[in-house]
């Protein structure tokens, strides 16, 4: 087995069991904000299953001009992707959101604030970018240019394109109103009980 072949492979070990233990732990969690972390980590799932649903929808196995190419095999069936990629941007999400406790002046989503929603977005844009030069580099995936999706700039033989950014820099802004929302509520609730 070549030194490539060992990181691939080590890649989509990764890549599932990260997932994996990120759903286990997700549904196991306990405690008085464990209710309030499990639904902001659905809501990213559920966020993350749209664009991976259609990002394979579009892939090369229902496309004459996929979105992706793999550069090599995925040692699950291809189905799996994208629901166990969309745990990881659960966890991304939710990590956001602990970076912005780490970062921001307390109260942590009370009311709308700048400072919260930049943190978010510039994690939302680091992690992409670093996960798709990551499997690029490492000959995992890479994008494929299209009109509704260009290169932004060429890397280790494949392509970093625009969709992925713009939807890590949407995503963050969606979920922010929307943990905004229930940190709020989760907040009243404690308080009253």
């Amino acid at each position: 087995m070549s030194d490539q072949s060992r990181m691939v492979s080590t890649f989509f070990l990764a890549d599932v069991t990260v997932a994996m233990i990120t759903l286990v732990y997700m549904s196991s969690l306990q405690g008085q904000n464990a209710r309030l972390m499990q639904l902001l980590f659905w809501v990213g799932y559920g966020f993350g299953l749209t664009w991976e649903v259609a990002f394979y929808l579009n892939g090369p196995l229902f496309s004459s001009k996929p979105a992706y190419r793999l550069l090599d095999d995925y040692p699950l069936p291809l189905l799996t992707l994208p629901f166990l990629h969309a745990a990881w941007d659960g966890l991304l999400l939710v990590t956001g959101r602990r970076l912005v406790q780490l970062l921001c002046p307390k109260p942590h989503f009370a009311k709308f604030n700048y400072f919260e929603l930049a943190v978010l977005v510039l994690w939302g844009n680091l992690q992409e970018i670093t996960v798709e030069l990551l499997a690029t580099s490492l000959g995992v995936w890479t994008f494929v240019p299209q009109a509704w999706n260009p290169q932004m700039f060429g890397f280790c033989g494949g392509a970093i394109t625009l969709m992925p950014q713009l939807i890590c820099t949407i995503a963050p802004v969606l979920f922010y109103f929307i943990a905004l929302r229930l940190t709020v509520h989760h907040n009243r609730q404690s308080w009253h009980s």
